[in-house]
Formats: structure tokens, C-alpha cells, sequence
């Protein structure tokens, strides 16, 4: 192509002189091969080139000084024409540069004040992270610990070195490391239910806590891990075991006192037995000699056995009037404990105060009499009766 390029610029300036040609038509043809040669590859330097070679063939002959001159002021012309095409492409090129220095240069801003706030923000949420109460814990595809905030090395009492980068079944007994391995399996299929685990200090002391986790899956689908929000509560455990012994020991209590409270229940009921029983003697062995005082007195009072003077018949009525109201007490008392059983109901009734008293007084009359005192009685006309 250079050859080419060469021989029609050597053609195109041996015409000019040969058949005199218009300048404006020989300028737009050399115009014509610098866009050719810049179509097909060449360079500024390949047409200076080409310019030396065709300005030594064309002087070579035996020329005139001022063929000379004429030669290499067309020479010189057709030249820059030729480069125009060269000359606006570089300026294009100089112009899309600036350009672009430019775009690089607010592009270059624009990423270092965005880094910046990248910088900033993940400062913001390391630092929210570190010094959460809860910790957490992330892990790649293979089981590999990738990230621990401060709170596990707190909780396990195990470096950052020696966490990161381990497999984290190694920090669970026989029991946990299989139910975390479940877990984890079930991760890869994008079930994340929490759940109680038990981990294992560096000290060989137990840890229980509650996991929240969370899978990681990439733009295809393809599981790259989990995380999990690591929750210590030795402190819950601790108060449940606290209530736990406390309730047991309340049920112990309860079960103590439901004992005593049987064994006095049983008491009370023996007693209740046995009260009943001496009422019932009791009843048995006053009724017989008191049935019998009330049928002789009564005979007597029937002067049965012969006539009985005033006196004696006044006292003959009060023996038999003490008898029958001794016999009623023994009566009431045995109702009482029918009462006490639920076996016997109280019913209200109208009786007269008089008679109440006088009864009453007749006991205490002979104690005055043998000590020589008077008993005086007076009664209001205008309450006869009570309700009892």
C-alpha cells in the first residue's frame, strides 16, 4: 500500500508540471491520497516518507534552479494538503483525549469521594457490629468460619486467629456437632428456623445460646454460606434451672403440707368420731336415770301414791318441770352435733319471753333460796314474743 501511496503522489505532482493542471483540483487530489493513506494504515511518519522519496525523484533529473524551486514549493504544498486528513484526525484525537482526561478525572473524584463513603459506612457498621451484645458468626460453603465480631471471642475464649478459618463443628461436643451439621445442611436448601445449640469453650465450659441464621447465595443461585446472629443465654438457663428447683421445692412444700393437713383432718375426723360417740353415751346414760326421775315424779305429781300438800306438790312440779327442760338440753345438745354433720336444719319460730325466762329462773330459785336471796321479775307488756 506504501508503494501504492508513493507512485500515485509522484504521479499526481509530475502531472501538475506535464499538463498544468488547476492548483485547486491537484490540492484536492493530494487531499484524496492523505485520506487513502490514513484509511489504510499509515502514519505521519510513512508520508514524510513517501514526500522525500517523490521530492528526490522529481529533482533527480538535470534541472533548472527555479525548476528546483517550482519542484519543492509543489512538493512542500501537496504535502501539507495530504496531512490535512492526518492533521484533523490527531486533532480529534487531542480534542477526544481532553475529553476524556476530563471524564477520568470527574470519574476519578467521583470514585474516590464514593470509596470514601464506603470507607465511611462500613467503619459505621463494623463498629455497630463489634459492639453488639449478640454476636456474630458467618461461614462460607465449606463450613469455614470467615467472620466473627468480638462478642464470640467473649463468649468461646478463643483468639481471632485461631476462629477464623476453622471448620465450625470444631467448637461444638459430639451431641451439638450433629445438630448444627443438620442445620447447616438445610442452609443449603434455604431453610434458616432457629434454634438452641450448646458450644464448648476453650476452658471445656458449656455455652448455650439461640442461633438466627441467614443464607448467602450469589447472583446465580449458588449457595456461598450463611451468618447467623448468636444469641448467649446462660443467664435464661440459668434462671429457668432457679425457678425449676424453686417450683420443686414448693411442690415439696405443698406435698408436706397436704400430709400435715391429711394427718390433722384425720385427727379432727377421730375426734369428731369420738365426740359423737360420748354424745351419744352421754345421751344414753342421762336419759335412763332422768327418764326414771320424770316417771316417778310424775307419778307423784299424779298423787298416784296418796294426797301431797302444797309444798310438796309445788316441789314434785319442779322436778318434773326440771326434768323435762333437762331432757330438752340433752336434745339440743345431740342436735347440735346433727347440726355440726349437716344432718339437721335450724328453723325459725315464734316463742313467748315470759315462759323462756321463768324456765330459766326456776334453776337458780332453790340456789337463792338456800342463800337466803329474793329474785324479783318484770316483764314489758309490749314484747311477748321472739323469733328464734
Amino acid at each position: 500500500m506504501k508503494n501504492t501511496i508513493l507512485k500515485q503522489y509522484l504521479s499526481l505532482l509530475q502531472s501538475y508540471f506535464t499538463d498544468q493542471q488547476d492548483i485547486e483540483m491537484a490540492l484536492h487530489k493530494a487531499n484524496e491520497i492523505g485520506r487513502k493513506a490514513l484509511e489504510n494504515g499509515l502514519g505521519v511518519l510513512d508520508m514524510v516518507e513517501i514526500n522525500q522519496e517523490v521530492l528526490y525523484r522529481t529533482l533527480c533529473p538535470q534541472r533548472s534552479l527555479e525548476e528546483c524551486w517550482q519542484i519543492i514549493n509543489a512538493t512542500e504544498m501537496f504535502f501539507k494538503e495530504s496531512l490535512a486528513s492526518f492533521e484533523m484526525t490527531h486533532r480529534g484525537y487531542q480534542e477526544a483525549n481532553t475529553e476524556l482526561r476530563q471524564l477520568n478525572q470527574t470519574l476519578e473524584q467521583k470514585v474516590v469521594e464514593r470509596t470514601q463513603a464506603l470507607h465511611e459506612s462500613e467503619k459505621k457498621y463494623r463498629l455497630l457490629i463489634e459492639t453488639m451484645n449478640d454476636g456474630l458468626c458467618v461461614v462460607d460453603e465449606n463450613r469455614l468460619i470467615t467472620f466473627i465480631n468480638h462478642k464470640i471471642f467473649d463468649m468461646l475464649g478463643y483468639s481471632q486467629q485461631e476462629l477464623l478459618g476453622s471448620p465450625i463443628t470444631r467448637y461444638f461436643d459430639a451431641v451439638n456437632q450433629d445438630i448444627v451439621t443438620k442445620q447447616l445442611t438445610k442452609h443449603q436448601q434455604g431453610e434458616t428456623p432457629s434454634y438452641e445449640i450448646e458450644w464448648t469453650r476453650k476452658d471445656g465450659r458449656k455455652v448455650p445460646t439461640i442461633l438466627s441464621p441467614s443464607t448467602i447465595f450469589d447472583a446465580e443461585g449458588h449457595f456461598k454460606g450463611s451468618f447467623a446472629v448468636i444469641t448467649d443465654i446462660t443467664e435464661r438457663k440459668r434462671a429457668e434451672k432457679a425457678l425449676r428447683k424453686e417450683r420443686a421445692s414448693l411442690a415439696q412444700r405443698v406435698k408436706e403440707r397436704t400430709a400435715e393437713l391429711s394427718h390433722a383432718n384425720a385427727g379432727l375426723a377421730r375426734a369428731a368420731r369420738l365426740k359423737d360417740e360420748f354424745l351419744a353415751n352421754m345421751s344414753h346414760e342421762l336419759r335412763t336415770p332422768l327418764n326414771a326421775v320424770l316417771t316417778l315424779s310424775e307419778i307423784l305429781e299424779e298423787q298416784a301414791f296418796g294426797p301431797l300438800n302444797e309444798k310438796q306438790f309445788n316441789y314434785i312440779r319442779e322436778i318434773t318441770k326440771s326434768g323435762h327442760h333437762l331432757l330438752s338440753l340433752i336434745n339440743d345438745i345431740l342436735d347440735l352435733s346433727k347440726i355440726e354433720a349437716g344432718k339437721l336444719e335450724l328453723q325459725l319460730g315464734w316463742i313467748a319471753v315470759e315462759d323462756i325466762c321463768q324456765t330459766s329462773l326456776s334453776f337458780i330459785k332453790q340456789l337463792a333460796s338456800n342463800k337466803r336471796l329474793k329474785i324479783y321479775t318484770q316483764f314489758d307488756g309490749t314484747i311477748t314474743t321472739i323469733q328464734a
